[in-house]
């Protein structure tokens, strides 16, 4: 009996250890966990099937994992901490040396992202200040690294994770992340610097010397692959080479970085992911959140950090609006604010309480005054300097595309939820008879003919789009196949009448009114052989009020911008299903049926 009882009690130990371990560990991941409840009751709603694949953003899982791979690496011999440390010993003052080790995590964020800004340099914050008898400021001193470190990622694509997210997403030029990023960054700046020189005193103060060697062949190694990661993220190297090189090095060089990379923030991102897209399937959901975010993106992109965090914020927001500068400027103001507003400022806390438990409360109202003022300042000036500057002027349509030429491709298989398999399901309905000939509006660079010619490699394609970059990129890739490509406006090439076994357009057609459609889905319609058809794949809107905001707003810009009425602009003004659907019967297509939806893309076959 008392080897069954001590049995019983070792097993009763065993899982409270087990309990007490599984609480400590969601605990400390609380918005993994948070993340993974969301997916799992979105989930219920929108069963598992093959559009989840179209959820998962490969390239910014494999660039966050190399980037936080290599700066642990880089941390672990001390790289980060012998180079502030040097920097704080050049002041001699408080002030100074506050400022410096501020500046230091701002700098930090920018190259090694801010979670692993906080965690490299608050333990020198908290040194310098300890060593030299100033815990005084402690608190503010925190408060202001956490600010620096959230605010300071932004200029960068890879200087906090909802960057990186949004950069790989909407393929944001390099030039235009930066410029977008630039003036919050200043503003940023100022006001740091200007908290700074006013709640901290110019006290005299001394740095104990201390002597760091590090290794001159590891730290040459590891800033190698740094600065792979870092050509990864701004797309000079295909992603895969460093999913292959990095943890390849590293496994031999330093395993303990490979275990150190925050793992729970990769699968917070998955479970986000899976809620996102799940979200943004939900016709209610989408409806809603389009119309908040097309009244003011920014606004309620900051506001809704506050409540679900900034990484949550920029994946769940992104499946909503096509306004990305906003949404990136939104998402990292944001980060201010409440506690919850960033995952990095949960770090700062937990590092403050663990030094100063009984000074919790103190530091959450020093914490929450600083937050508050620097996000109502940060969205007060970025509102203001909106309405100053206007919005992106409008781009010709073709000069448009032609000029994002070298991340098409790209940009539609992944920005486009579910794009590949789109992009095959509308090959499929392509006729398969060998010969077939077909008319696409739109061709662009060609991603639905390149499932078509697989089946069908004798197929005669008519192609008509108006950049001549994207029809001398759809004729390089095809080479050998039977292309007549047109430059110009499918509302103006005159259509072969009857003479087309089917005609199809994808991602093309949302630009244009129900009004300027009809006349051309009827010469589409007399284009089109007996027994004929039309396949469109393309996106829309999701309420009535949606579309007529997105046209009102087109209008407004070409009003205000003195832009052509006889020109097209890229700008994207969806129809509704429904008035897409009437659009077809109206121009006399009988048999008009959904063939499938992802999300607020839809596959639509009208017969002649």
């Amino acid at each position: 009996m008392s080897v069954g009882r001590v049995s019983m009690d070792g097993n009763r130990h065993a899982v409270k250890a087990f309990g007490r371990a599984l609480w400590a560990f969601a605990s400390r991941n609380a918005v993994m966990v948070i993340a993974l409840l969301a997916a799992e009751i979105t989930s219920a709603i929108v069963p598992v099937d093959r559009a989840y694949l179209g959820y998962f953003d490969v390239k910014t899982l494999t660039c966050l994992f190399c980037v936080l791979a290599v700066v642990c690496a880089l941390k672990n011999i001390n790289f980060f901490y012998m180079l502030a440390r040097r920097i704080v010993q050049l002041f001699k003052n408080a002030r100074m040396s506050v400022l410096a080790l501020v500046y230091i995590t701002f700098i930090g964020s920018m190259l090694i992202a801010n979670d692993m800004a906080l965690l490299t340099f608050l333990p020198l914050g908290y040194f310098v200040l300890t060593t030299t008898g100033k815990q005084k400021y402690m608190a503010f001193t925190f408060v202001m690294q956490n600010i620096a470190a959230n605010l300071g990622g932004m200029l960068t694509p890879f200087g906090n994770p909802q960057n990186l997210y949004l950069y790989t997403k909407f393929e944001i030029p390099n030039g235009e992340f930066m410029r977008i990023m630039a003036p919050p960054f200043a503003l940023s700046v100022l006001l740091i610097t200007v908290c700074c020189l006013v709640f901290v005193k110019p006290e005299p103060l001394a740095l104990a010397d201390e002597r760091i060697q590090l290794n001159p062949k590891r730290t040459a190694l590891y800033l190698a692959l740094f600065a792979l990661a870092i050509a990864i993220v701004f797309r000079g190297i295909p992603y895969w080479i460093g999913l292959i090189v990095i943890p390849a090095v590293l496994l031999f060089a330093d395993r303990k970085a490979l275990r150190m990379v925050d793992y729970p923030l990769l699968f917070t991102f998955v479970f986000f992911f899976i809620f996102a897209g799940n979200m943004a399937r939900i016709g209610a959901v989408r409806g809603f959140f389009s119309g908040l975010l097309a009244r003011n993106t920014l606004v309620f992109s900051a506001l809704s950090c506050q409540c679900i965090s900034n990484v949550p914020s920029a994946i769940l927001l992104s499946q909503f609006t096509q306004n990305y500068a906003d949404l990136l400027v939104g998402v990292n103001v944001g980060g201010v604010g409440t506690l919850i507003a960033s995952l990095a400022s949960l770090i700062t806390f937990r590092e403050y309480v663990k030094h100063n438990p009984e000074k919790a409360g103190r530091y959450l109202a020093e914490f929450s005054a600083f937050n508050f003022g620097f996000l109502f300042v940060l969205i007060g000036v970025m509102t203001l300097l909106k309405a100053e500057e206007g919005v992106p002027m409008l781009e010709k349509m073709g000069e448009f595309f032609d000029s994002r030429l070298a991340m098409y491709d790209e940009h539609q298989l992944t920005a486009i939820e579910s794009a590949r398999e789109l992009y095959r399901f509308t090959a499929e309905r392509l006729p398969g008879r060998p010969g077939a000939r077909v008319l696409d509006l739109g061709c662009g660079t060609g991603l639905e003919l390149a499932p078509y010619f697989e089946s069908n490699p004798t197929a005669r394609i008519v192609g008509i789009d108006l950049a001549p970059g994207m029809l001398a990129e759809l004729k390089r890739k095809f080479p050998n196949r039977a292309l007549t490509l047109i430059q110009g406006s499918y509302f103006e090439v005159p259509f072969e009448r009857e003479a087309f076994d089917a005609a199809v357009s994808v991602e093309s057609l949302h630009h244009f009114t129900k009004a300027e459609k009809v006349p051309l889905y009827a010469r589409v319609r007399g284009a089109l052989k007996p027994g004929g058809y039309f396949i469109l794949t393309d996106y829309f809107s999701e309420t009535d009020e949606e579309e007529a905001f997105r046209r009102s707003e087109l209008v407004r810009l070409k009003r205000e911008q003195g832009a052509a009425d006889d020109e097209f602009y890229h700008y994207d003004t969806p129809l509704t299903l429904a008035h897409e659907l009437e659009a077809l019967r109206k121009a006399g297509f009988a048999d008009v049926q959904v063939l499938n939806r992802w999300a607020a893309t839809g596959c639509i076959r009208a017969a002649k």
